[in-house]
C-alpha cells in the first residue's frame, strides 16, 4: 500500500503526519503497527524538521513524503528541492561529552531506521528511510 503527501516546507505543516501514518498503516491493513510506526514516524518527522531547517527552501516550497508498507516493513521517501546537504557533515556522528553544533537530527534517524540513505538527482534530494517488520511474535 502507498500513500503520499506534498506538504509547505514549515514546521506547523508538520503536525499532519501523525494523522498520515494513521491512514498509511490502517490500508496497509496493520491494526497494531506498534514499535515499527513510532521509529519510521519519528525518523520521518526528523528528516522534514532537517529539510525545513537547513534546505534553504521557504513555505512557498513544498516537501513530497511517500510512503509505502508491505509484508517486509515500511519505506518513506522525503523529496526536496532545496540545497544538496553538506555530505561531510551527514558523515559525522556527535560525539558523547563533546559539544558540537548541529548533526543530531541524523544520529537520532540512523538509530531509528534499519536502512537510511540520501540521494541527490539533479536538483531534488530523496532521503529513504526504511523499518523491517519484525518476526511473527517478534517486538523491534
Amino acid at each position: 500500500m502507498i500513500r503520499e503527501i506534498d506538504l509547505p516546507v514549515d514546521h506547523s505543516a508538520l503536525s499532519v503526519l501523525e494523522d498520515w501514518f494513521t491512514a498509511l498503516f490502517a490500508d496497509a491493513g496493520w491494526s497494531s503497527p506498534g514499535r515499527v510506526r513510532t521509529r519510521i514516524e519519528l525518523a520521518t518527522h526528523e528528516v522534514c524538521v532537517n529539510v525545513v531547517d537547513h534546505s534553504g527552501l521557504t513555505r512557498c516550497d513544498r516537501l513530497h513524503v511517500r510512503g509505502a508498507v508491505d509484508d517486509r516493513g515500511v519505506t518513506v521517501h522525503v523529496s526536496d528541492g532545496g540545497a544538496a546537504p553538506d555530505r561531510t557533515r551527514m558523515a559525522v556522528e556527535p560525539v558523547p561529552g563533546v559539544p558540537q553544533e548541529g548533526g543530531y537530527g541524523l544520529m537520532i534517524v540512523r538509530k531509528l531506521v534499519d536502512d537510511f540513505e540520501h540521494t541527490r538527482e539533479g536538483a531534488v534530494n530523496t532521503w529513504r528511510l526504511h523499518v523491517h517488520r519484525p518476526p511473527a511474535g517478534g517486538a523491534r
